[in-house]
C-alpha cells in the first residue's frame, strides 16, 4: 500500500514567526521541482468544503480540539498525511513513503514517546482513505467533544484509567488508549523509527541537522528562546551523532 502524497494541517486565528518559518519550509522543500508531494492548509473558509462529520459545538470549542477532530476526520476520508502546522521540515518525505510501503491497508503510523502509552499526533501517516481505526477513533473523540468541557463524564474518562495529566487537553490521547485497552478489534499505530521522536528537540543549527523534522510545542518554543547555547549545542551533537550511527 503506497502512501497518498497529500499532507494536511490546520491553522486559525492569527499567524506568529515558527508558523510562517515552518510554512516556508514546506513550501521549499514539498513544491520543489520533480516533487509530487503537495499540502494543504485547512482554515475556517476552506473547511467546510471538505463536508467532514463535526461536533455540534464545534464553533464553541477550543481550536486545538477543533484541530484534533479535524485531523481524523481528513484522514479517514482521504488519507495521507497529517502534520502541526508548527513543524519545521529539513528533509523530504521520501523516508516516510518508504518506510510505510507494503503495509497493511488498515495500517497507520504515528510517533509514540518511550513513556507513554499514547501515540502523538502531530504527525499521523494514513496510507488509505476509511481506515477502520482512524474511524473509531474519530467517533470517540467526537462523542467526548460533544459534551465539552465536561468530558469526565463521558465513557471514555468516567471510572476508567487516566492516561494523561490534562484530562481537558489530550481527549484524543484518552480515547486512543481507551480504545487499545477495551475494543479489540481497535488497532493501535505502528510507531515511527525513534530517530522521529527526537524532533522534539527545540534547537535549530545552521550547518547539518540529520533530524528529518523538527516539532515546535509551547513549551518548546518557550524553551527554545531560554536555553542556555552550550546545553543545546551538546544536545544537538549527541542527537546527529545517534541518528548517523543508526
Amino acid at each position: 500500500m503506497n502512501l497518498p502524497l497529500k499532507v494536511w494541517t490546520y491553522w486559525t486565528g492569527p499567524t506568529d514567526d515558527i508558523y510562517r518559518k515552518c510554512m516556508m519550509s514546506w513550501k521549499t522543500i514539498l513544491n520543489q521541482q520533480g516533487s509530487k508531494w503537495e499540502f494543504e492548509v485547512v482554515s475556517e473558509t476552506t473547511l467546510p468544503r471538505h463536508n467532514l462529520n463535526l461536533p455540534s459545538n464545534f464553533s464553541s470549542i477550543p481550536p486545538q480540539m477543533q484541530s484534533d477532530i479535524i485531523r481524523l476526520g481528513l484522514l479517514y476520508k482521504y488519507g495521507g498525511v497529517w502534520m502541526d502546522a508548527t513543524i519545521l521540515l529539513n528533509r523530504d518525505l521520501s523516508w516516510l513513503s518508504e518506510f510505510v510501503k507494503g503495509c497493511p491497508t488498515d495500517s497507520y503510523f504515528a510517533c509514540q514517546a518511550y513513556d507513554a502509552e499514547f501515540m502523538e499526533n502531530w504527525l499521523i501517516a494514513v496510507p488509505s482513505q476509511k481506515n477502520p481505526h482512524i474511524l473509531k477513533l474519530r467517533d470517540a473523540l467526537m462523542e467526548t467533544l460533544e459534551i465539552w468541557p465536561y468530558v469526565q463524564s463521558s465513557l471514555y474518562y468516567k471510572g476508567v484509567k487516566k492516561y494523561t495529566r490534562n484530562d481537558s487537553y489530550f481527549m484524543m490521547y484518552q480515547c486512543y488508549c481507551w480504545l487499545k485497552d477495551h475494543d479489540n478489534s481497535f488497532r493501535g499505530a505502528t510507531i515511527l523509527p525513534i530517530y522521529v521522536q527526537l524532533a522534539f528537540i527545540p534547537v535549530e543549527i545552521p550547518f547539518f541537522d540529520a533530524r528529518h523534522l523538527i516539532k515546535y510545542t509551547s513549551n518548546c518554543r518557550h524553551r527554545a528562546n531560554g536555553c542556555t547555547i552550550i546545553f543545546w549545542v551538546l544536545f544537538y551533537l549527541v542527537v546527529n551523532i545517534y541518528i548517523i550511527w543508526l
